[in-house]
Parts: C-alpha cells; sequence; structure tokens
C-alpha cells in the first residue's frame, strides 16, 4: 500500500469522525470508536478481496437501506439519543445522516467491484458497525428492553449479512505481495 493512500484514508477517517460527532453529538461514538477499527484493520489487512464479498455489500446495502427507514418509521431518531442523555435528533437530521452514510457506502461498493483499495476501508466499516453492530445493538437493546426497540426487524438481516461478509473475508487467500492492486 503507498504511502499517499495511507494518509488519504487517515484523512477520510478523521473527517468522517468529525462529521459523524458535530452532526450527531455522543450517541454516535460507537460509529466513531469502529472508523478507527476499521483504519487499523484496512492499514494490516494482507488478503486478497473477492468478487463475491462485493456483491455481499450492495445486498447489505440494500439491508442498509430498509434498517434506515425502519429506523426513521418506528422514531429510532427520537429515542436512542435518550439513552445517552442527550436532545432528541431531529428526522431531517437523521435522515440526512442516514443518506450521507448510504451515499458512502454505494460509492465504496462501486469501488469495491473495480478493486480500489480506499473502498474496502469503508467495507470494512460497513461490515463492523453497519451490518454486524447494529444487529448486535438493536438486538441487545430489545433483549434489555424486553420489546421492541427501533430498528430490530432488520437488524437481524444486517447481523447475518455481516457474518456472511466475514466468512468470506476470512476464506480469502493470503496474499503478501504488496504491489498487487487490490
Amino acid at each position: 500500500m503507498e504511502q499517499k493512500e495511507k494518509i488519504v484514508a487517515v484523512i477520510f477517517t478523521a473527517a468522517a469522525i468529525a462529521f459523524n460527532f458535530l452532526y450527531m453529538g455522543v450517541p454516535v461514538i460507537f460509529l466513531n470508536i469502529g472508523l478507527a477499527i476499521s483504519l487499523i484493520i484496512w492499514l494490516t489487512f494482507e488478503k486478497t478481496y473477492s468478487k463475491k464479498l462485493s456483491v455481499l455489500f450492495i445486498i447489505g446495502i440494500l439491508f442498509q437501506l430498509a434498517h434506515f427507514l425502519e429506523e426513521y418509521n418506528t422514531g429510532l431518531y427520537k429515542e436512542l439519543p435518550s439513552i445517552f442523555n442527550s436532545a432528541p435528533w431531529t428526522g431531517r437530521q437523521f435522515v440526512i445522516f442516514n443518506i450521507t452514510w448510504l451515499i458512502i457506502f454505494l460509492l465504496a461498493a462501486i469501488g469495491a467491484f473495480k478493486k480500489i483499495k480506499l473502498s474496502y476501508l469503508i467495507l470494512w466499516f460497513f461490515v463492523l458497525i453497519g451490518a454486524i453492530g447494529n444487529g448486535v445493538f438493536h438486538i441487545g437493546l430489545s433483549l434489555v428492553r424486553g420489546g421492541y426497540f427501533p430498528g430490530t426487524v432488520t437488524a437481524f438481516f444486517l447481523l447475518a449479512i455481516g457474518i456472511i461478509m466475514i466468512q468470506n473475508i476470512a476464506s480469502s487467500p493470503g496474499d503478501t505481495n504488496k504491489n498487487q492492486s487490490l
């Protein structure tokens, strides 16, 4: 991996963390932690990525879109901030935030099909936080609450696609050839 790519990845991650925090506040702390972890994994990952992973990413984005719609329609933007003793988000704020990330995910999926290395940083964030993290978070909150928490129905699909994507990555062949374009 070239030094320039690493610098761009660090700048993107810092900008995304700043955007998340400044636009949504403390309740998105786990997204920001996930971005930092995704950067570390991306910087150290030495396997190839399969074309199938790009297809799985598109399927995951479709699940994420359904998840966002469920969250919006069930009022997550009002309930989640209260867990962190924060003011509720506005519906508009929640929509803009989610559409921004859906666009980033879609652009990354296109980049993954074209084997653009930086795309896999966003793919890692999607897998770890958008899919698995979302699944565990919503299902966990529903269990703790003893009832439905906004976003839980589609969280099962996100968790499943995240696990499938991790299995796909884990089964990818190792490749320490640093000159090969991922």
